[in-house]
């Protein structure tokens, strides 16, 4: 069904002139131009990104410490311009200088990686964009992680343990580690998060083998890349975040997705279903960032089914569904709580981001507790 059908068939004058008598709930604004479901919201997501963050900065604070190798400081040093900085009689200034081009040839590289894999994706190059992507993945786990597992295994805790067993454990801590991260079926979430986690705290440990000078010159350097990379508009991570959302193809293992408790607007969907159920008069069109995501349906009907079902047809065909053959029962079951039927699917299939020309709705507008709770409110 084109856009313009889609929109004829939500478009009435009927449901626009409806008004339903004003309800207090648990969304009502806080005074501040706030509802209480953007303040649960907010602080859901600051809690769920701050535990990872956390522990990763505390263990790789006690790795960086505790786990100091000269083999591996010698090895990273190969990679510097300027070495032996912190044992030469220079001074300050001149210290200084040598560890800041250092940092900026470092950061040059890091520069270049970021624009390929910026053009890979945008050039459709997934296959190869992914295998470059679990190649240093598997390579992190595998080779570097099994230097510091060594040195804690049998340096810090005197535990004898030959090569073999080494390597037959750290191959298959690196293949289970690249598929929970990229591949993410059949494996819990908490895994993939957890080798993410142990990701950052190897590179940590690996970074830390640099020269003392090199690396808070990398490390001030980093802070201003990412700065640039991020905010900027030629920035490279900002060129690819566009990307992502424009084309819809999800990169997994480049970000840690984190799992947001979903209380308040559980709350609201169950509402919002059951006021559907017993008053489907009442419902209110959920309007979303665009009209094609409108999916909590107003006077359900033969029109509105119809609707419902095109829009599950093209998922299953974008996401290679079999089970098209059932999309008019499941369209039957969920009319009146179609925002958690999306839910169910966007989770089965993994999906993160939604094409712009798609008929259903964006992954914002079916996870939105703002959207859902205001529309729970106007019920």
């Amino acid at each position: 069904m084109s856009t313009e059908a889609f929109q004829t068939t939500y478009d009435e004058p009927l449901l626009a002139s409806h008004h339903s008598p004003p309800r207090k709930d648990s969304s009502s604004s806080l005074g501040l131009g706030l509802s209480l479901a953007t303040v649960v919201t907010q602080l859901n997501s600051f809690l769920a990104v701050l535990w990872p963050v956390l522990v990763t900065m505390i263990l790789a604070s006690m790795v960086a410490v505790s786990m100091r190798d000269a083999d591996a400081e010698r090895a990273m040093s190969r990679y510097l311009y300027y070495k032996g900085i912190d044992e030469s009689i220079e001074s300050s200034s001149t210290k200084v200088v040598e560890a800041l081009t250092n940092a900026l040839v470092i950061i040059f590289f890091i520069a270049i990686v970021t624009f390929a894999v910026v053009l890979l994706y945008k050039f459709n190059c997934m296959g190869g964009l992914q295998g470059y992507l679990m190649a240093s993945s598997a390579t992190l786990l595998g080779l570097v992680g099994s230097v510091l597992v060594e040195k804690i295994v049998c340096g810090h805790w005197h535990w004898h343990v030959d090569a073999i067993s080494m390597t037959f454990v750290m191959y298959n801590f690196a293949i289970v580690g690249t598929l929970s991260i990229f591949y993410q079926k059949g494996v819990s979430p908490n895994v993939g998060r957890a080798y993410l986690v142990v990701s950052s705290v190897i590179m940590s440990w690996q970074l830390c083998q640099l020269p003392s000078w090199s690396t808070w010159a990398i490390l001030c350097a980093l802070a201003f890349w990412d700065l640039f990379a991020v905010l900027t508009p030629c920035g490279p991570l900002r060129w690819l975040v566009n990307l992502i959302h424009s084309e819809g193809r999800p990169m997994p293992g480049l970000l840690y997705e984190a799992d947001i408790r979903q209380t308040h607007q559980s709350n609201a969907s169950t509402t919002t279903a059951s006021n559907l159920q017993t008053n489907p008069g009442n419902a209110k069109p959920y309007r979303g960032s665009s009209s094609a995501a409108v999916y909590a349906m107003a006077v359900p009907g033969p029109r509105q089914l119809v609707v419902f079902e095109n829009q599950l047809l093209e998922f299953c065909r974008d996401y290679n569904s079999p089970h098209a053959a059932h999309v008019a029962a499941v369209a039957k079951q969920y009319l009146h709580n179609q925002p958690a039927c999306w839910r169910l699917l966007y989770t089965k299939y993994n999906v993160s981001y939604i094409r712009s020309n798609r008929s259903y709705p964006s992954y914002a507008d079916v996870f939105d507790s703002v959207s859902l709770a205001q529309d729970n409110a106007s019920m």
